[in-house]
């Protein structure tokens, strides 16, 4: 029996298809049994695109707001220069390594740690200057993400205002759109170019559907570029390990693969697919964390709850001693390993154990 994505089932049944009136909408989605198991009627998809034009509105504000403050998105940086040596007929993992040129004097720091997917995906939007595609990728990335996330409803976008979220506008991250993966596997293609979170948003929502298009996606670009995967291997050997962490090995971190007892539960598989994720431990990659959410109250706790992870971080270990990579990232690791995955973990636990049917289709 194959777990068949809720939007997919939804969008592919036209039994499950009618007019929608004003603002709202006929079409009918079965939540799983650990969420209640409850069959809504989801906002119209009208309703939802101009949701999610407003949404991608306020999200290049805040990028444009923090590029006048630092003349760039940092991480945004990676996809623009790796996406236009791909226009240029160049090597993506060539263009992009310690030390090389970003915007202007700015340089990178790592290696370009994605698949060719990310730089496929930078490229759609590396013919313009780098400002301009900065704001069009945080707001093409946010807009996609409301318009998954209210595919059930509205009670999933407070986390749109969350200290993650707010990370990922700023910096011009890839989280957003791993996120909406986990939503429906139509962005199947955006988990295939970080992998790592995207077996997580696979993990909250499996289905054949998402398999097929991510297999799709791997074949394109081994088309495009066959070389590609050895190149993208070696530059994650490249990289410094104290970039990415894995929670489930950091102090009290073992205790996350009690996840495991909820494996029934969309919650509980996101959550032990996570801890065991290597990943940068600075609250963006930590985005789908929020999907734990169930209700709207939930999802407005959990995204204030991480406006107060900084505040929590003095009481729970040492502060570094210097601002360097060397000392904040392990630091970083071990705070949010115990201020958001370990109440994450509560939280899935102490859920009625509901077990999840799944569907034969």
């Amino acid at each position: 029996m194959a777990y068949t994505s809720l939007l997919g089932d939804v969008a592919d049944n036209p039994l499950m298809r009618s007019r929608s009136s004003a603002g709202t909408s006929k079409d009918t989605v079965k939540l799983p049994a650990d969420m209640g198991g409850a069959v809504v009627n989801p906002p119209s998809r009208a309703t939802r695109i101009v949701v999610a034009l407003g949404v991608a509105i306020a999200a290049a504000v805040v990028a444009w707001v923090k590029i006048q403050q630092n003349g760039l998105l940092y991480d945004f940086a990676y996809f623009w220069v790796a996406g236009r040596a791909l226009l240029a007929g160049g090597d993506p993992y060539a263009a992009v390594q310690p030390g090389g040129v970003q915007f202007g004097e700015i340089r990178f720091d790592n290696w370009f740690m994605y698949t060719l997917p990310a730089a496929m995906g930078g490229a759609t939007v590396a013919w313009l200057p780098q400002i301009a595609a900065s704001v069009v990728f945080v707001a093409g990335s946010f807009g996609l993400l409301a318009f998954a996330l209210s595919a059930e409803g509205w009670w999933r976008l407070p986390i749109l205002m969350s200290a993650p979220a707010l990370w990922c506008m700023t910096t011009g991250q890839w989280a957003p759109l791993t996120l909406a993966a986990a939503m429906t596997p139509v962005f199947a293609w955006a988990a295939v170019a970080k992998p790592t979170l995207g077996f997580a948003a696979f993990a909250y929502r499996p289905s054949w559907r998402f398999v097929w298009i991510a297999v799709a996606t791997v074949c394109v670009t081994l088309l495009l570029r066959p070389s590609w995967p050895m190149h993208w291997w070696a530059a994650a050997h490249k990289t410094a390990s104290i970039n990415y962490t894995i929670p489930l090995l950091q102090p009290f971190g073992w205790l996350l693969a009690l996840a495991a007892l909820r494996w029934k539960t969309s919650e509980g598989r996101l959550l032990l697919a996570m801890a065991c994720a290597p990943q940068s431990m600075l609250m963006y990659d930590q985005f789908p964390l929020l999907l734990i959410a169930r209700t709207r109250i939930e999802a407005i706790a959990f995204s204030l709850w991480s406006y107060l992870v900084p505040w929590s971080m003095v009481f729970v270990t040492t502060r570094p001693t210097a601002d360097t990579k060397a000392e904040t990232l392990p630091y970083m690791a071990h705070v949010l390993t115990l201020t958001m995955y370990l109440p994450a973990l509560a939280v899935v636990l102490t859920r009625r154990a509901a077990a999840e049917k799944l569907p034969s289709k």
